[in-house]
């Protein structure tokens, strides 16, 4: 392979992490640390805070009416990553292990009308990994660190007293770097872009009897175009303006929630995302330098969610759930910076009413992806072998209406 095809290669590989993040189990599925400590089961028909503005616009209907509602939440993810296997006939081990905090905002108003209002600011992706100065592979793979951020005016309208729909305009900005390094510290190929893209989301609730809920929430493709500078030590036509183009695809998500009796309840989802739109990836520099497009073939993935919620006393309620997240990274594209595998989420959580306005959540989770096979080629050689990741997120959540 040429060094030409190596850096293009790298330029294709800053793209598709954007999408891996949202695919596997970096994706900020988790929007509040209520819906973490269920394993995010039930979430676009449950409304107890105001991070249901995220969830499922409708459910705005659901929160207390004549009152402001305000959520501010954080989770504090730490990835564990590593990697074994060979490197050009060399033993090659890897750890690309990071901490990362994630704060979001939510508010909603339920005024007692046919109409409701909700701003939601959270982060939609995010993705960090900086593998170790002596990993042999440094060449194909080395720093990544891409966040989104996505903030989401949203309005409701209730069609009748046990049926809603709502929806939000999706204003998303992203921005990255990515890094791929030479063994002497110099750079292979170092990228970094942003752009602010639009898209939108429908939601509807229903009340079907008075302890079952039903939720649905689509959300819509966003098109999106990462522009930023491209620097190489080892290409000199790699360095200056560069952009990518992508779709981000889009997802269906249906969500249940019963009430067993006065303490306990049950809830379950399934969310959809069409990644099999994701096929070519196809960057552009500004100087000309010819790059061909590259073969994804991404499938469709789903997760599915179930949990429980047991309120224990007046002021405490307890949750607990599990979910399989299946990636969409097929075994032919799997590679040192897309170790995308299936992940399995085992979660718990607790809410605790201070006073009539006051109350906070806690939950931590711990998601745990399948040993996967890589295979990564690149002009300074090929890595063969596995990796595993394993997250741990820890969440609070304080809640204040007024």
């Amino acid at each position: 392979m040429t060094k030409l095809n190596q850096i293009t290669k790298i330029s294709f590989i800053s793209a598709s992490m954007i999408s891996i993040t949202l695919a596997g189990g970096y994706q900020m599925q988790q929007r509040s640390a209520n819906g973490l400590g269920r394993a995010l089961s039930g979430e676009s028909a449950i409304a107890e805070d105001a991070s249901v503005v995220a969830s499922n616009a409708a459910g705005l209907f659901w929160l207390e009416e004549g009152r402001h509602h305000l959520s501010f939440s954080s989770s504090y993810l730490m990835v564990d990553g590593s990697v074994s296997g060979d490197f050009n006939n060399r033993l090659s081990d890897g750890d690309f292990g990071v901490e990362s905090p994630l704060p979001s905002f939510y508010y909603g108003y339920n005024p007692g009308c046919n109409v409701a209002f909700g701003f939601a600011a959270h982060a939609a992706f995010a993705q960090h990994t900086d593998y170790d100065a002596d990993f042999p592979a440094i060449s194909l793979a080395d720093k990544t660190k891409i966040k989104s951020i996505a903030f989401r005016p949203t309005v409701a309208w209730k069609v009748n007293s046990d049926f809603a729909v709502g929806g939000s305009l999706d204003v998303i900005s992203t921005d990255g770097s990515i890094a791929s390094s030479l063994p002497n510290g110099g750079k292979l190929l170092h990228l970094e872009g942003d752009d602010i893209t639009l898209g939108f989301s429908l939601g509807a609730m229903w009340q079907a009897t008075e302890n079952t809920r039903f939720g649905m929430q689509f959300r819509s493709k966003s098109k999106l175009t990462l522009e930023g500078t491209a620097m190489s030590d080892a290409v000199a036509a790699f360095n200056g303006d560069s952009e990518m183009a992508l779709t981000l695809p889009e997802t269906i998500e249906l969500s249940v929630y019963h009430q067993l009796d006065s303490q306990w309840a049950i809830h379950g989802d399934i969310l959809w995302t069409n990644w099999s739109r994701f096929q070519t990836l196809a960057p552009k520099l500004a100087n000309g330098a010819p790059i061909p497009e590259e073969l994804q073939d991404w499938d469709d993935a789903i997760r599915i969610s179930v949990g429980a919620t047991y309120q224990y006393s007046d002021n405490l309620k307890l949750r607990a759930g599990i979910a399989w997240d299946q990636t969409p990274v097929p075994d032919s594209t799997r590679a040192l910076r897309n170790p995308g595998s299936d992940a399995m989420w085992y979660t718990v959580g607790a809410s605790y009413k201070i006073n009539e306005r006051h109350s906070v959540d806690a939950a931590f989770a711990y998601i745990n992806s399948e040993e996967a096979s890589i295979t990564d080629t690149g002009s300074t050689g090929t890595f063969s072998g596995k990796g595993d990741t394993s997250i741990n997120v820890f969440a609070l959540q304080w809640n204040v209406k007024f």
